[in-house]
């Protein structure tokens, strides 16, 4: 009989075997980068159309979920990214507002 272990993916990596807190890590940094990118290709793209916008912000979302997974995280945690990307992007663009506002808006 063979072993389960055989058939189940254990990251391209080899980060499976990693500790908790490398992991955290890992999907941190996936966030965080897939966040910036998720706001840089909004600005290129915000005068095109919708459908541009929408693909500028769920591209990076999805290729953080792709690193994520061949760096050996499990598909729970990966897919998390597609709720907490797009918070941290409404955010951002709150800040954004605020900033500009505290600035003296259109009046500096």
């Amino acid at each position: 009989m063979e072993s389960k272990d055989k058939d189940t993916f254990q990251g391209l990596f080899g980060l499976d075997s990693a500790s908790k807190e490398v992991k955290f890590f890992i999907w941190l940094a996936c966030l965080i980068f897939a966040t910036y990118f998720a706001i840089f290709g909004y600005y290129r793209v915000y005068m095109i159309g919708n459908f541009f916008i929408i693909l500028s912000i769920i591209s990076p979302i999805f290729t953080a979920i792709a690193i994520s997974r061949l760096a050996g995280l499990s598909w729970q945690y990966s897919l998390l990214l597609l709720i907490f990307v797009p918070i941290l992007l409404i955010l951002a663009f709150f800040i954004q507002i605020f900033l500009f506002i505290l600035s003296g808006g259109a009046n500096a």
